[in-house]
């Protein structure tokens, strides 16, 4: 099992893996834009732990800060999503429920 991955200038971490269920922490820098995506084997909870980004849920829009610390949001497979660190930085963990073999979120990355 691969346990640090990359996507342009984010890094994750699997933190753990059990059966199909998986957990990641993720980085990701000030300025960095995450494209509108899917992810087409895995049903996402966003768990934010820090920093600032603005964020696109299936056309629902929305900001996190410092006051979203444990805030959650519920990515089902094949949503369209995306964001844009607007602080420092941004930290969050994705706890992913998979319906194949667990890889990374940034592998099973599909462009909108």
């Amino acid at each position: 099992m691969k346990w640090m991955h990359r996507h342009n200038g984010c890094i994750g971490f699997t933190l753990f893996r059990f059966g199909r269920k998986q957990l990641e922490l993720w980085y990701a820098p000030k300025g960095e834009e995450i494209e509108p995506h899917i992810h087409k084997k895995i049903d996402s909870t966003l768990i934010i732990l820090g920093g600032e980004m603005e964020g696109n849920i299936a056309g629902h829009k929305g900001k996190t800060g410092w006051y979203d610390f444990l805030r959650r949001f519920k990515i089902p497979a094949g949503t369209v999503h995306s964001a844009k660190v607007t602080g420092r930085f941004c930290l969050f963990l994705n706890y992913e429920k998979w319906t194949g073999k667990p890889s990374s979120a940034a592998k099973d990355f599909t462009a909108a």
